[in-house]
């Protein structure tokens, strides 16, 4: 079997790896790169062919996986929704099974509505957790893992006599945290080799809490405030919106959801009676004319009408304001928000993601600068940290650790002594 990393060796994003064993390729995740190579964001140039991309170091260059016609022998195992695993499977020939979680598929569909509209995949095959399948001549099993994005999964993968495990992103301080603790208590034995995350390595300065703590702490700024409270968050990030939801039921305030995230826990009901939804009580929706343009454009008339009762007004919320908890993001319907909200309103403003984005917000900030307001930090990473990191691979004891998803590889060095270094592009043969 040969393993190929064909990017996330030295970097967060991106995520790419290749095994082949007797022609077959077998791809775990096929991501869009987080930074280009000027250090800014990545952007995805406009105008240029696959080819062009290849060329360029973008996309990388595995025979017949792209476009149409007769593709190679192939398979994707998706680890979750986010852009930096799943962003590059766009450009995949339709051809080629994507093997997924239903939460994940669920996910990639609320993508292709709203923007940027990553086209939906045609090809997909639903895994269950913990159940084996056979791709090619790989046997797959996934694994539940405790991350921000729903359904995501871990992967051993048995094949040519040896047994990887891919960790994809995972963490233990989640709603799903007894799934990391089960692992550590119950590993797959035998691992000979063990892609894993280190996004967290280098980031000391970051001490993630429980979920659960989160929970308690908005439940109590929620119950000391008479004001409308702002939390900045991912409409993806479940965890979070299960704790919006909570902290808003035991304190007695109303929930403000957008059609985005409305629309989202609907597609993931199925995951788990336990998830809110937006027809129920305490939870009312702000419509943004583009959102539900969105969703008549994407054929989901129906479920526009299923919620349409949860409608708020600008005028109701004017009123209802210092009693709500308002999830949103940095963008312009934030501005108009405060536009429409009384003058004597000064909110509170709770910054619920990586403290990176905030310093490249382009609403958030400013407004807070401009009027004297704090913006408070109320986030636990989706990603491990050194010592959860160390206590799996212990747990699992492979022969070989190979560091990935990190800007520093070496951190791994404090953490484990069975290191393999690989660069991006780089083949090695799984002896």
């Amino acid at each position: 079997m040969i393993l190929t990393i064909h990017r996330g060796t030295h970097e967060i994003g991106g995520s790419s790896v290749e095994l082949e064993l007797d022609g077959f390729h077998l791809l775990l995740d096929f991501g869009m790169p987080l930074v280009g190579n000027d250090g800014d964001d990545f952007v995805l140039p406009a105008g240029k062919s696959i080819e062009e991309f290849i060329s360029d170091g973008i996309l990388p260059n595995i025979h017949r996986i792209y476009g149409g016609g007769e593709p190679t022998e192939a398979a994707v195992l998706l680890s979750h929704a986010h852009t930096d695993h799943s962003g590059f499977l766009r450009f995949l020939n339709p051809a080629i099974p994507v093997y997924m979680t239903f939460g994940t598929e669920a996910l990639l569909k609320v993508s292709s509505i709203f923007p940027p509209k990553t086209p939906m995949l045609v090809n997909t095959r639903i895994v269950e957790v913990w159940k084996k399948i056979k791709v090619g001549p790989f046997e797959v099993t996934p694994y539940l893992v405790d991350h921000s994005a729903p359904d995501a999964v871990a992967f051993l993968i048995e094949g040519g006599g040896k047994r990887l495990f891919y960790t994809g992103d995972f963490r233990a301080t989640g709603r799903k945290k007894v799934v990391y603790e089960n692992l550590i208590k119950n590993p797959p034995g035998s691992i000979d080799y063990m892609i894993c995350e280190g996004t967290m390595l280098d980031r000391l300065e970051e001490q993630p809490v429980q979920e659960q703590d989160l929970e308690e702490q908005l439940v109590k700024i929620l119950r000391d405030s008479n004001q409308p409270v702002f939390l900045f968050a991912s409409g993806q990030n479940i965890d979070r919106l299960v704790t919006a939801f909570r902290s808003c039921k035991r304190s007695g305030r109303i929930l403000i959801i957008d059609l985005y995230t409305a629309y989202i826990l609907e597609k993931l009901k199925p995951l788990s009676d336990s998830l809110p939804q937006a027809d129920w009580e305490n939870i009312r929706i702000k419509y943004w004319k583009g959102h539900a343009d969105f969703l008549v454009e994407g054929n989901e008339n129906n479920f526009l009408y299923k919620i349409k009762a949860k409608r708020i007004s600008m005028d109701e919320l004017k009123v209802l304001s210092p009693n709500t908890l308002i999830l949103t993001r940095d963008n312009a319907t934030f501005m108009q928000l405060m536009k429409h909200l009384p003058h004597n309103i000064k909110p509170r403003l709770f910054w619920s993601m990586w403290n990176g984005y905030l310093q490249k917000s382009k609403h958030v900030k400013p407004y807070a600068e401009k009027y004297g307001l704090s913006i408070e930090h109320l986030h636990t990473s989706g990603h491990a940290t050194s010592a959860q990191i160390k206590l799996l691979i212990e747990a699992l004891n492979p022969g070989k650790v190979i560091p990935m998803h990190t800007f520093s590889p070496k951190e791994f060095e404090k953490i484990a002594d069975n290191l393999l270094y690989l660069k991006d592009g780089q083949s090695v043969e799984m002896k």
